[in-house]
């Protein structure tokens, strides 16, 4: 499929200066929203060749049959590392940066709220 074959040279696009998982997107994206012409084709040439036997259909004919794959679950399959370097080298500026700035600005908001808290435990036991 082209998606595999999209995946299997992806990284060769960094090479190009480009980014990988952006341009997989668009070349997914943009062959995906042709998949609804070529599933109507399909299904009217198979519709074409159906015949009935005894009440049922008979897909022989048409070259349909079931699956002979297999699937296999892996536990990591994101060739792009984590969410966090995703981000970073993401296109969209906004969400790097307030990726980059959270980390930041998190930890002494937290810091705040414990002090917050104690005081007012404190205040409340006096």
């Amino acid at each position: 499929s082209l998606a595999a074959d999209v995946k299997e040279g992806i990284h060769l696009y960094r090479y190009g200066g480009r980014i990988p998982l952006a341009e997989f997107q668009q070349v997914v994206t943009k062959e995906f929203s042709q998949i609804w012409i070529k599933i109507e084709e399909d299904l009217l040439l198979a519709l074409k060749y159906i015949a009935v036997n005894d009440g049922a259909f008979d897909l022989s004919a048409t070259g349909i049959r079931g699956s002979s794959t297999t699937w296999t679950y892996l536990i990591n399959d994101n060739p792009f590392g984590n969410p966090a370097v995703s981000l970073a080298a993401s296109r969209n500026i906004g969400m790097a940066a307030y990726a980059g700035i959270l980390p930041v600005l998190y930890w002494p908001v937290t810091l705040m709220v414990l002090i917050w808290r104690f005081v007012g435990k404190r205040r409340k036991n006096k």
